[in-house]
Formats: structure tokens, C-alpha cells, sequence
């Protein structure tokens, strides 16, 4: 063990020396280490051990003592007895105060320790129960009787007693009531009401039916009862008869009429009606039937039927074949006759489409459709050609060419929704020939595909047109005919499945000169349809304008209306296309207006900017 000052400490007793006058030590001083060796590094330690290794030098105990025995047990206490060192106890704890108790439990709780249980095992669980029977069996423990004596043998019977003798216990009466007092009578009835008990009939027999009638008569058949004639004798024969006559010769009884009548003088005439009054016998019509309604019209013809009854034609003559056309023109002659159009107009051109709305086909040029100018070959294999939509054509245009220097028999078939024909046309040309045309329809029809031959040779169609008018109602994106559109965010909008709704109205009265002024919408909108109300501002006319504009400026719809003499004006304008309207801008050239009222109309479904 080290010196308590270790190599610090001979540092230091070094240095003492020298400073006190001695030599370094050396055999020339003179100076003896502690083993007598001159100039020696030799010294003491706290044990009085001379040498000169630090390393066995002594140290002190736990009680201080340098180089003592003395040591601390696993408790803290110090000394050097190993006999009183402390021990450890069952849960590992030096010096602890756990034990194990009869259970093998360690701990250093008394109170939890286990006992013997009523058999004298420790920590067993058997138990006596209230009747002094020891054992782990719960479903053998002793219950107390109706009288509380445990293990006891007295019961309670059906009515509730309690004791040990079943001669006393109560019986069930005929009601299935225990204790109950409820009998039967003669007739086996069972309650407890004597007033209902059965009695003996006239026959003697309890609860019978039988009775004593009027005649003295018994028996249980209340049909055969005798009862009181007319005349009040019981069991008598006299009768009233249906006029009120009693007695008893039926000879003298009175009849029904036809009627139902008793006594009554109805009778039936030749149709079956019966009454008393002569006056309304039924007559024979024209056609010899009694009491029918057929009779003769204007044009000589008997029958029953209003409906054929001949009647004067617009020339006066009865069952005549003249008739009024849409002219007003009289005669018999059908050849002649003029047709007025959807627009009313005499032989006029315009037709309803497929949305019934009339358009007139005369107010502009019939316009493209749709083009095909693909090649494609026509042979007697035929071919068929599916339109992108299906469409309303009022002319066809083509372009047909021989495939051969012998003549080609080539055939244009156009074809509806359901593949039928509706209209066709047929070309010859040959030696290479190249043949075109219109074909202008009547009647506008609906076309979705054309199937295209060429019999005797083959030929090409180089091109082909369908032509319509842009204001008809087109195969719209529902899959039907009507004025469905896409929104701006490319959903398809049912226009026809219910009225625009309102989406904006301003009521704000707005002043309309030559200056011209701008409104902005608060949010951009997809308008289909808008109203409006002007009124002029002086006694002169007024050309007033609104201009509906996009949300890069551009005028996409516009109306204009020239009220006088502070006239109103009012008007809706439907859109054939929804448009985009973010501002609108109104002027009025000649005189100042007001724009007193104005509002847009679409589908709130439809998606906004």
C-alpha cells in the first residue's frame, strides 16, 4: 500500500533536508537512510516498515487504524469479527428481516404468513360451511331451510307454508289454483261463482237446452218454436199477405207487379221498361228496333252512331268532299292544296328539328356540318361510314370517280339512328371519270351513318358534305338531341332538363349615354340566357346597346333597343351557345338612357372561373 504521501512525500522530505542544511545524500555527506544506507532512498511508513517501495506501504482500516484488520461487512458495520457479520436474508437482502413463511413465501410481512385451513394444510383453502362440514367443494355446502335452520328440511308447499309436514299442504282447486277455491258444477264448469251454475232443462237435463215453447212443446230446435198467426193465435195458420190481409186462404193473396209492387198495376212495354203510364211506351227507331236510337242524318243514313252523321262540307253540301286548306281555299280537289310551314308561311321551307323548335330553313345558306374527304373505295361489298354524331342534313354534297374504263354503278345509302335509309343517291360515272353533285332534301332528315357500293364497278368517293343550319338542334354531349353543352371545366351540362336559373342580377339604375360606361361582373359567369329593362331619358328615341363581354374584353353577345318618349322597354335574350360574360358595356347613341334592370340566367351546376 502507498505511503499516505506517497512520492510527493519523499519530494517533500527531500527538499526538507537539504533546506535544513543536510547533503543530497551522497556517500560524501555522510547522511544514513532509515536502513543505515548511506545516501540510501530508503523510509519509514505509518507502520514503521523501512525500505523504499511505496508500493507496500500501509494503510488505514475502516476504523482509521494504520495497517489494522478491521473491514466493513456487507451491512457498513466495522470491525474485525467475521462472527457478527451480518447475514443475508430469503430475498437477497444483507442484513434483511425477510423469511419464508410455512408457504415458502419470503417476505418481512407477519400478517400476510399463511395458516392452516380447517383440513391442516398451510395455506390450504378448504373451508368449513354452516354446518360444520370441512372441504373445497362449494357445491355441497349446506343451505338453510325456509325456516333459516342450516341444513334443515323444512319446505314451503304451493301456497307458500313453511314446516316439515306435507299432510297440510295445499292442493290445486279445478283452476289449477293452488289453494284456490274455484269448483265444478253439474256441468263440470269450474270458477267460483255460484250464481252461473248449470241447471236441469225442461227435460231434466243439467245445463240442456231444451225449452218449453208456446204450444208446450220441448225440445232444444228454437225453429221449430210455434209462434203467433196474424190473427194472434199461437201456432196458428192465418198469414198477412204482401197487401196486409190476414188470414188464412192463400187463394186471396195479392201479386207483384213488374215493378215489385204488391198489388201494384206497372206492366212491361216492348223495350222492357216497366211503369204504370202507357203515355211512355217505348216506340221502334228508323231500323225497326224498339225503343233504338238509330235515326236518319242529312245524307239519308240510319244508324246509332253521332259520330258518322254526315255533315256539310265548307261548300255547303252535306257528307260533301270539299275541305279549306291552309289558304282558305275551297274545293274537293286535294291536288291544290298549299301547306303552311312551322313559321306559318304558304309552301314555305322552314321545319321543326329534333328539339321542336322551328327553323327557317330560307333565312340564311344552308351551312357545313361535317366533312369527310378521306378516299374510300366503293365496291359491291359495300361499305358503312359511322358519323362522329348523328346530324340534321338538309344537303349533301360528293365527289364520286370510276375505278375502271367501263361505267360505275355507285350508290350513296344515308342512314338514321336506327340504320334505316332515308335518303340516297346514285352516280354512273366511267372511264375514270370523276362525277359530283348536291343533293338537296325536302324534308331535312336526320342522318348517323352512310353506306356506300358500286355494283358493276368499282369507284371512290373523293369527298363528301352534309349541310344544315347551326341554329337546329344538334346531338348534344347528353347522347340525345337538345342544347346540351360543356361547362368550362369540360362537364356536360343538361340545358333542357330544367328552366336557367338565376346567377347574378343587378337592379341598379345605370346611366347609358354616347360615353359608354362598363360594368364588372363580381365573379366571371357561363350565361345561357339574360333580361333586361330600359327606359329613354327624354321624349326622343334612344338607341341603347349592351354589349356582353369575355374576360379578355372581347363582345361575345349583344342587344339593342330604341325606346322613345321615356318609353320601357324590356326583352329576353336566349343564347344559342352559353357563353362566358365576366363585364358588360352599355352605350345610347343618340339620346341618354337608363338601364334600369338587368340579369343573367344559367345552370348553378355548371362550373365557374
Amino acid at each position: 500500500m502507498l505511503h499516505p504521501f506517497g512520492k510527493l512525500g519523499h519530494l517533500f522530505l527531500a527538499g526538507f533536508l537539504v533546506l535544513g542544511g543536510c547533503d543530497d545524500g551522497t556517500s560524501q555527506t555522510g547522511d544514513k537512510d532509515c536502513a543505515g544506507v548511506v545516501g540510501g532512498t530508503a523510509y519509514e511508513d505509518n507502520c514503521g516498515v523501512c525500505d523504499d517501495d511505496p508500493e507496500n506501504d500501509c494503510a488505514q482500516d475502516c476504523e482509521g487504524t494504520w495497517g489494522g484488520t478491521a473491514y466493513e461487512d456487507n451491512c457498513g458495520v466495522c470491525d474485525d469479527d467475521p462472527e457478527n457479520d451480518c447475514p443475508v436474508d430469503c430475498a437477497g437482502t444483507w442484513g434483511g428481516e425477510a423469511y419464508e413463511d410455512m408457504c415458502g413465501i419470503c417476505d418481512d410481512d407477519p400478517e400476510n404468513d399463511c395458516v392452516q385451513d380447517c383440513e391442516g394444510t398451510w395455506g390450504g383453502e378448504a373451508y368449513e360451511d354452516m354446518c360444520g362440514v370441512c372441504d373445497l367443494a362449494l357445491d355441497n355446502d349446506c343451505v338453510q331451510d325456509c325456516e333459516g335452520t342450516w341444513g334443515g328440511e323444512a319446505y314451503e308447499d304451493m301456497c307458500g307454508v313453511c314446516d316439515l309436514d306435507p299432510d297440510n299442504d295445499c292442493t290445486q282447486d279445478c283452476e289449477g289454483t293452488w289453494g284456490g277455491e274455484a269448483y265444478e258444477d253439474m256441468c263440470g264448469v269450474c270458477d267460483l261463482d255460484p250464481e252461473n251454475d248449470c241447471v236441469q232443462d225442461c227435460a231434466g237435463t243439467w245445463g240442456g237446452s231444451e225449452v218449453l215453447d208456446n204450444c208446450g212443446t220441448c225440445d232444444a230446435d228454437p225453429a221449430n218454436d210455434c209462434v203467433m198467426d196474424c190473427g194472434g193465435t199461437w201456432g196458428g195458420s192465418a198469414v198477412l199477405d204482401n197487401c196486409g190481409t190476414c188470414d188464412a186462404d192463400p187463394a186471396n193473396d195479392c201479386v207483384q207487379d213488374c215493378a215489385g209492387t204488391w198489388g201494384g198495376s206497372a206492366v212491361v212495354d216492348n223495350c222492357g221498361t216497366c211503369d204504370a203510364d202507357p203515355a211512355n211506351d217505348c216506340v221502334q227507331d228508323c231500323a225497326g228496333t224498339w225503343g233504338g236510337s238509330a235515326v236518319v242524318d242529312h245524307c239519308g243514313t240510319c244508324d246509332a252512331d253521332p259520330a258518322n252523321d254526315c255533315v256539310q262540307d265548307c261548300a255547303g253540301a252535306w257528307g260533301g268532299p270539299a275541305s279549306e286548306d291552309d289558304c282558305g281555299t275551297c274545293d274537293a280537289d286535294p291536288a291544290n292544296d298549299c301547306v303552311l310551314d312551322c313559321l306559318g308561311v304558304v309552301d314555305g321551307n322552314a321545319y321543326l328539328d329534333m328539339c321542336g323548335t322551328c327553323v327557317n330553313r330560307d333565312a340564311a345558306p344552308a351551312v357545313l356540318l361535317h366533312t369527310d374527304p378521306t378516299d374510300r373505295f366503293m365496291w359491291t361489298s359495300c361499305s358503312d361510314v359511322i358519323l362522329p354524331t348523328p346530324l340534321l342534313v338538309e344537303e349533301l354534297s360528293y365527289i364520286i370517280q370510276a375505278n375502271s374504263t367501263a361505267i360505275s354503278d355507285a350508290w350513296i345509302y344515308l342512314r338514321d339512328e336506327s340504320g334505316t335509309t332515308v335518303a340516297s343517291v346514285e352516280r354512273t360515272p366511267a372511264n375514270f371519270a370523276t362525277v359530283n353533285g348536291t343533293l338537296v332534301l325536302d324534308t331535312p332528315v336526320v342522318v348517323a351513318s352512310y353506306h356506300i357500293c358500286s355494283w358493276w364497278n368499282p369507284a371512290y368517293l373523293r369527298d363528301i358534305s352534309f349541310l344544315g343550319d347551326t341554329d337546329a338542334c344538334l346531338h348534344d354531349c347528353t347522347g340525345d338531341w337538345g342544347h346540351g353543352y360543356f361547362d368550362t371545366c369540360g362537364t356536360c351540362i343538361d340545358r333542357d332538363a330544367e328552366p336557367a336559373e338565376l346567377l347574378h342580377a343587378d337592379p341598379t339604375d345605370r346611366y347609358m349615354s354616347a360615353a359608354c360606361s362598363d360594368v364588372i361582373l363580381p365573379t366571371p359567369l357561363l350565361i345561357e340566357e339574360f333580361n333586361y329593362i330600359m327606359q329613354a331619358n327624354s321624349s326622343a328615341i334612344s338607341d341603347a346597346w349592351i354589349y356582353l363581354r369575355d374576360e379578355s374584353g372581347t363582345t361575345v353577345a349583344s342587344v339593342e333597343r330604341t325606346p322613345a318618349n321615356y318609353a320601357t322597354v324590356n326583352g329576353t335574350v336566349v343564347l344559342d351557345t352559353p357563353l362566358v360574360v365576366a363585364s358588360y358595356h352599355i352605350c345610347s347613341w343618340w339620346n341618354s338612357a337608363y338601364l334600369r334592370d338587368i340579369n343573367f340566367f344559367g345552370d348553378s351546376g355548371a362550373c365557374l372561373p
